[in-house]
């Protein structure tokens, strides 16, 4: 929650109110030690992580970088879709320079 930088209350409106202030204040805390899952749920949502890196963190493994990355790349591509014509574009650009980025990371192993 800390290195997104969001508040308990961002917290709950991004998770659509299914999980309150007070209950994510007390997680953070370390007062709630095995929030249910449907808890997890609501704090994944609102925190913008997928339920499986929730998951994985609360077991105490990392997350499948590989699948999270699909995820997120699913993710882009439905919002891309959703954008109107006119400002796919904008988008354009940050893929062009997305991608040269991959190039010259590539470039360098």
């Amino acid at each position: 929650m800390r290195e997104k930088k969001l508040s308990s209350y961002e917290i709950e409106r991004r998770s659509n109110n299914q999980i309150n202030q007070s209950s994510v204040f007390r997680i953070k805390q370390g007062k709630v030690t095995n929030p249910s899952a449907p808890k997890l749920k609501a704090l994944a949502q609102g925190l913008g992580v997928s339920e499986e890196e929730m998951f994985s963190v609360v077991r105490g493994k990392s997350p499948d970088l590989s699948n999270l990355a699909n995820e997120q790349l699913e993710s882009l591509i439905r919002k891309f879709e959703k954008l109107p014509t006119t400002k796919r574009i904008y988008a354009q650009a940050l893929i062009d320079l997305l991608n040269r980025e991959f190039e010259r990371l590539l470039d360098e192993e």
